[in-house]
């Protein structure tokens, strides 16, 4: 069975060729139909449908499916973010700049999950993933920086200690936007 709704990857036909996931959830969503259809027939003289419990059942039965089929836009949007997201050197602020006023007059708080970027808004939430371990962190942005140019980003000590690279001074890591900030 071949579906096909512009968002997805389409093959030469122009049509996605369905996972057995979703050949699965077609089969449930057209008994669940069967079952309403005959629900319908039997009750033809009973148009409000009295049962609460089966009014669940019937609602369910349609959108599980509806939901686990999709139409792989989460993988589009997925992939769209990945083609914004950054990749560089992530370092941290030492210690001393610990309790200071950071580029937008808000106290540096080395315990907070806080970062500095050169170009994203301040109360910008990004996710940033460390790509040697794996590890992630959600920071916001509350400073203008790093001032190397060849550093994406500057992390909270406590940011660094989540994706561990304390110890190195550096990491490299990719940077996503989760919501922009003012």
């Amino acid at each position: 069975m071949r579906l096909s709704c512009g968002v997805c990857a389409p093959d030469q036909s122009g049509a996605r060729a369905l996972g057995p996931d979703e050949v699965r959830a077609i089969a449930v969503l057209e008994t669940s139909a069967s079952i309403w259809l005959k629900f319908q027939r039997d009750r033809a003289d009973d148009l409000s449908m009295t049962n609460p419990l089966l009014r669940r059942f019937v609602l369910l039965a349609w959108l599980v499916p509806a939901t686990v089929i999709g139409c792989g836009s989460t993988a589009e949007r997925a992939r769209q973010a990945d083609s914004r997201a950054e990749v560089g050197l992530a370092s941290y602020y030492a210690h001393r700049f610990d309790g200071r006023a950071t580029a937008y007059g808000e106290t540096y708080d080395e315990r907070a999950l806080t970062a500095a970027h050169r170009s994203l808004p301040p109360g910008t939430r990004v996710r940033v993933t460390n790509l040697k371990n794996g590890r992630e962190v959600v920071v916001r942005i509350n400073d203008r920086g790093p001032q190397s140019p060849n550093r994406l980003i500057d992390l909270s000590f406590a940011a660094a200690e989540k994706l561990r690279f304390v110890q190195q001074g550096l990491a490299r890591v990719r940077i996503e936007v989760l919501a922009q900030g003012d």
